[in-house]
């Protein structure tokens, strides 16, 4: 019997979804996934469970964690992969590149199809990771060469590179670990995401494909070829302690907690981290009923009402569920028009299921999955109780969760509409425990909403104070650019946008954390080779 296709396996998971039956699910997940090489050794009774966010139920296809006394010989394939990707140029590790981009764009729908099973983001979304990916492999082939260096002066790989990626974008948040990991000579090990792994699978047997491309291409035998096989592109699955603490460089995306455990494992190591942010948007007065250069196309304009700037920053909150790591968290205003902007948003967030697109991932025109598990649709509802209970005005819809009886999946999995909490009348006194309740990450659809305030300053000196630790993201609504630049030199997030939602600009830009290594930028590809980087001024070892 032949393999399903992908458009055949989307269309059984579209059609489970809509019956409500998790077992035809699992089973055509199942057949999907069964072809790929890796998975076939992955799978079994091992160790890895997975509970589907679509139907909050666990699957039947357990993964092993990778044994810890596994790390030796993985680090060993890895370095001896880089040991010969080290004597290439950088134009042939580019040429390694474009082999598996070339891969990756034959295998794109099946990577998006495991996205959106394992998570329950909606397919367009999905599609719009293998953009991004697009995006780091062009930065590669415009600006490695620049930043490595040519011939006998270019900088020397690492050696072995591990990129652990986070659930809510698996392809585009590891990818530019992997295209950098490659460029700058290294082998790399893809840590699958707890909570999202099967876009591995795809992935690999692409990267696979590609380098035996390659390769053929270049002539490459004996111990060079072997070697290259091996150890260029390798997984590992669950937490493997021991590979992370004696990798030569770890490229970390998700929560801070993680991030700074890692970190602490690693003393004097090259360690990159992506975690989350605050994330505070201000709307200054100047904005509201202004015409203003269109942050989407700069050819046009766009009159920005308050509708206009509510849905924009909807947009960066809403359709993805929050789960973002630039998504608004805080919304601050001032006083006065714009002020205007917190009742339309208010007025968005209480619309039904139906108007904010939630439902079936599989369907085109769902804007709006489910939350990825119930720890995070718990620590909504704690929030919102906890946030009434002190005063503050909660604004959802009407039935929040969507009602079983309308939408049947609600109740069962984790199926939530946008939310805001709104504290401007909050009394001081109270404001100690919702700044704590702000200040963390949810990750889920949910803006908190401040008390207005007189100028700009104080929506500096406010910035400042809620996010003045991890300082990743932000934006400023108003009608002069200058007042984002002068929100960038003030608060020292790394990236402020002007007139629309938080949003990562890699590769172009830097994207992390201030006085940390960040990614994309000027010295991207520097990060995964020895020698020391300076970023923005500031030097790293």
């Amino acid at each position: 019997m032949a393999n399903p296709t992908v458009e055949e396996t989307r269309t059984q998971l579209k059609k489970a979804v809509e019956e409500q039956n998790f077992q035809a699910f699992d089973a055509a997940y199942g057949a999907f996934l069964s072809p790929y090489d890796l998975y076939q050794q992955q799978r079994g009774d091992g160790d890895l469970a997975f509970t589907n966010p679509i139907f909050g139920q666990a699957g039947s296809h357990r993964l092993t964690t990778t044994p810890q006394d596994q790390a030796v010989p993985i680090l060993a394939r890895a370095r001896a992969a880089s040991s010969v990707l080290a004597e290439m140029p950088v134009q042939e590790r580019k040429e390694l590149l474009q082999a598996v981009q070339k891969r990756i764009a034959a295998r794109a729908a099946e990577i998006e199809t495991t996205i959106t099973a394992d998570t329950g983001k909606p397919i367009k979304l999905a599609r719009g990771e293998m953009t991004k990916g697009d995006a780091w492999f062009d930065w590669a082939y415009a600006n490695a060469d620049g930043q490595i260096g040519k011939l006998n002066d270019r900088r020397k790989p690492m050696g072995a590179v591990q990129v652990i990626g986070a659930y809510n974008y698996p392809y585009a948040l590891a990818i530019g670990g992997i295209v950098g990991g490659i460029a700058g000579g290294n082998g790399v090990i893809v840590s699958a995401p707890l909570k999202a792994p099967h876009w591995v699978f795809p992935f690999m047997q692409a990267a696979q494909e590609g380098l035996d491309d390659f390769i053929k291409q270049k002539g490459i035998q004996g111990g060079n070829a072997i070697a290259l096989k091996a150890g260029l592109f390798q997984a590992s699955f669950g937490i493997n302690e021991t590979l992370t603490r004696e990798v030569d460089v770890v490229h970390f995306v998700g929560s801070d907690t993680v991030g700074r455990r890692i970190e602490t494992m690693r003393p004097g190591k090259r360690t990159i981290l992506e975690m989350g942010g605050t994330n505070v948007v201000t709307v200054l007065n100047s904005a509201v009923n202004t015409t203003v250069q269109n942050p989407k196309d700069k050819s046009k304009t766009v009159y920005m009402t308050p509708e206009w700037i509510a849905e924009s920053i909807y947009g960066g909150f809403g359709p993805a569920s929050g789960q973002r790591c630039t998504a608004p968290r805080i919304l601050c205003v001032q006083k006065g028009r714009a002020e205007q902007v917190v009742s339309r948003l208010a007025e968005i967030c209480r619309r039904d299921f139906h108007a904010h697109k939630l439902g079936n991932p599989f369907d085109d025109k769902t804007e709006m999955g489910p939350l990825v598990d119930r720890e995070t649709f718990e620590a909504m509802k704690t929030a919102m109780a906890r946030a009434e209970s002190l005063g503050a005005k909660v604004s959802h819809a009407e039935t929040w969760p969507p009602n079983p009886n309308e939408f049947p999946l609600s109740g069962k999995a984790y199926w939530a509409t946008p939310v805001m909490i709104d504290w401007s009348n909050v009394p001081a006194e109270k404001m100690g425990e919702a700044y704590t309740l702000m200040q963390h990450e949810i990750f889920g659809p949910l803006l908190h909403v401040v008390k207005p305030v007189e100028t700009i300053q104080q929506a500096v000196a406010f910035t400042n104070e809620m996010d003045h630790v991890n300082r990743l993201a932000g934006s400023v609504y108003s009608q002069y650019a200058s007042d984002a630049d002068y929100f960038q030199d003030a608060t020292h997030v790394t990236s402020m946008k002007h007139n629309e939602p938080p949003k990562d600009m890699s590769p172009e830009q830097y994207h992390g954390h201030p006085d940390r290594l960040r990614i994309g930028g000027g010295t991207h590809f520097e990060l995964y080779t020895q020698g020391p980087i300076v970023q923005q001024g500031q030097r790293f070892s």
